[in-house]
């Protein structure tokens, strides 16, 4: 059996050109969304945003309820960076159950 030892950097730059050569291909979108959730600093970036929009929706509520606007921003937001929150939930539920 060969190991094979690849960066998440390398394993993105190979998706995204199998990308470029089909574009239709969801599976590797999905792949390449994955894999930049992955990298350094994304996660951390992510809470940050997230938590931002947040704060605000929170901030401006009001006795009717919160803004429009401030929910499309958060769900904005938290369709932008799905991957990385599923697989934060995904981790979360392992040792949840470990």
């Amino acid at each position: 059996m060969t190991l094979y030892v690849f960066t998440i950097e390398e394993k993105l730059d190979e998706v995204e050109r199998l990308i470029r050569v089909d574009p239709r291909n969801d599976v590797l979108k999905a792949v390449a969304a994955d894999l930049r959730a992955r990298l350094d600093g994304v996660p951390s970036a992510a809470l940050t945003s997230l938590e931002w929009k947040v704060v605000g929706a929170a901030r401006a509520r009001t006795a009717v309820g919160y803004p429009h606007n401030h929910l499309i921003g958060v769900a904005e937001e938290l369709l932008g960076k799905w991957p990385l929150v599923k697989q934060a939930l995904e981790k979360f539920g392992a040792e949840v159950e470990a």
